[in-house]
């Protein structure tokens, strides 16, 4: 994993899409998260399952928009000043980044 090159904010974007596909597919109540940066990533896990189901194989468009994602996660007060977050990202006290 050291030879990795994923930064904490990209890691963090990633597995909250991962959750969204999670609860999209298992059909939890969508009250429980609604609010960034898990409501931002149940618009990408929308548009990849929309993606999916219309059969699409090449890369998906959503990928673009995972970005709104990594801002979430930077911008949410858990966050902020902890690896992924901005400050930390300001600060460069990110140990992922080389």
């Amino acid at each position: 994993m050291k030879k990795t090159d994923i930064t904490a904010e990209n890691e963090e974007a990633i597995c909250y899409v991962v959750d969204a596909l999670y609860f999209r597919m298992t059909g939890l109540n969508p009250s429980r998260w609604t609010k960034p940066p898990h409501s931002t990533a149940g618009l990408v896990a929308d548009e990849l399952l929309k993606q999916y189901a219309a059969g699409t194989t090449e890369s998906p468009k959503s990928i673009n928009i995972v970005d709104s994602v990594r801002v979430a996660v930077m911008l949410d007060p858990p966050y902020f000043d902890r690896p992924p977050g901005f400050l930390a990202q300001v600060l460069g006290s990110d140990p992922t980044r080389n």
